[in-house]
């Protein structure tokens, strides 16, 4: 009896040690091992039933304790990596690619938010902020928000997917701001003196790729997917670790597959009606580091806000709901600064962590007002589609930071270059009175692009190829 309790506890041990060394990165031959020992004792020994249980719980915990608990406070500041520019080159490389895989109709799209749901005109008013009291030592005076002031602005509602699909499908949502009649000189080299801000938001808090190296992974299996037809095999991204492999459970991003899922929100809503973040940090002069936010407001007390309810199950669902809503009336957005806390997890550098409202509560600084219009003309046009938005099309008081900002500086100097040549279309920026006019000679895609010259890393438009220079 002592000998086959020995036995059986042997074998019991054993179950664990593999499961141990499973979760040690030593891949999948410990799991084959698990799977034949299992295989063969579960049916003979009750002890092993029993620990077998014992694993596929320890397994699901383990599982669900990866897909929440959040990495340790690190640095709140910038972090460059060493090898950030070679990161870059690929990946722009690879948006072009997308953005010729997923051309329709010969019009080259965005590689990110090509779906554009409608552009409309608005006001951009931005409030007293001089006799506001900060719980945090943070000036809001800065840039735009320096004096109270109004601006014209386009605002663009787009569909997060690299490739146009149905509004049913879950998707990211997102926003561009571009404010007209913007003094002083701007960020980004060959465009200092155009007179417009851009603020980017989507409609989640956070994103689900945290560094410069591992968005150049997902890039790489985005061109995959699309040139094998397999938008599965995006979510290898989640389970393999730099070598390529998936049998490495520790190097499995779990956490950041919930982000993406929450990210893909489902059912969709009335764009009128979503709340949008900028999920990446900008400075604010020289004062402290913030992200912005949108947030649906009354335009005026008792009037109420947009309905968040789709009244179509078309594959344009979103954009007939916004024609229809500002056709029908005005819509108003409260545009929110949020300071960062240094004494709380809010980094700049990973944008899976979420800046929590509890440790820093966003603070109204301009008012965003959609008047009543008709925005079909403009879609028509193409005006919407040959608007070009950055980040980094900003005052230095505004200047974005992290990895991933850095990476949307070239990135998206570059793709715009390229798919604005390839169109034929100018790559310029509307006047300041709103009209709905992109004025400037179309540009060519056997000449170098406008702004290309000065920037340190550019696409090429030659036609008929591929490639990213690095200087």
């Amino acid at each position: 009896m002592i000998q086959q309790r020995t036995f059986l506890a042997a074998k019991v041990a054993l179950l664990l040690l593999l499961f141990w060394l499973f979760l040690q990165n030593l891949g999948f031959i410990p799991v084959v091992l698990l799977i034949v020992v299992m295989w063969r004792w579960y049916r003979r020994f009750h002890a092993v039933r029993v620990s077998l249980w014992v694993v596929l719980i320890l397994a699901v915990g383990w599982l669900g304790f990866k897909s929440i608990v959040l990495p340790p406070k690190g640095p709140q500041g910038e972090l460059v990596a060493q090898d950030e520019d070679v990161w870059t080159s690929e990946i722009i490389a690879n948006g072009v690619s997308i953005v010729n895989l997923n051309r329709t109709q010969g019009v080259y799209h965005r590689d990110g938010h090509p779906k554009t749901l409608g552009c409309a005109l608005a006001t951009f008013t931005v409030k007293d902020l001089s006799n506001l009291e900060l719980s945090q030592p943070i000036s809001l005076q800065q840039g735009v928000f320096k004096t109270p002031r109004q601006y014209k602005a386009w605002v663009r509602f787009s569909g997060g997917s690299p490739q146009i699909q149905g509004d049913w499908k879950p998707d990211a949502r997102g926003v561009a701001i571009k404010l007209l009649g913007v003094d002083g000189d701007k960020l980004l080299p060959g465009m200092e003196k155009l007179r417009t801000q851009d603020f980017l938001m989507i409609n989640n808090p956070t994103f689900f790729v945290d560094n410069v190296a591992d968005y150049l992974a997902l890039t790489r299996l985005q061109v995959k997917g699309y040139q094998q037809n397999s938008a599965a095999l995006v979510f290898r991204y989640f389970f393999q670790d730099p070598s390529g492999s998936v049998w490495h459970p520790q190097a499995w991003k779990l956490r950041e597959m919930r982000e993406a899922i929450a990210l893909l929100g489902w059912p969709p809503k009335n764009v009128l009606a979503d709340r949008f973040y900028s999920m990446s940090a900008y400075t604010l002069g020289a004062t402290g580091y913030v992200k912005y936010s949108l947030r649906p407001a009354p335009c005026s007390e008792g009037e109420g806000t947009a309905s968040s309810w789709l009244w179509s199950f078309s594959g344009d669902a979103l954009r007939h709901r916004l024609q229809s809503s500002l056709k029908e009336g005005r819509a108003c957005f409260d545009f929110m600064i949020q300071p960062q806390n240094p004494e709380k997890n809010m980094p700049v550098e990973d944008l899976t962590i979420e800046w929590r409202e509890k440790d820093s509560a966003p603070i109204p600084v301009a008012r965003l007002e959609i008047p009543k219009q008709d925005i079909d003309p403009q879609l028509k046009s193409g005006f919407c589609e040959n608007l070009s938005y950055t980040p980094w099309h900003a005052l230095p008081e505004h200047r974005p930071v992290g990895g991933l900002n850095r990476l949307r500086r070239f990135v998206y100097e570059g793709i715009s270059n390229y798919r604005h040549c390839m169109n034929k279309t100018a790559l310029t920026e509307p006047p300041d009175d709103g009209s709905p006019v992109l004025p400037g000679n179309p540009c060519d895609a056997t000449q170098p692009a406008p702004a290309e010259e000065s920037s340190s890393l550019v696409s090429s438009v030659t036609s008929g190829k591929e490639k990213a220079l690095k200087q």
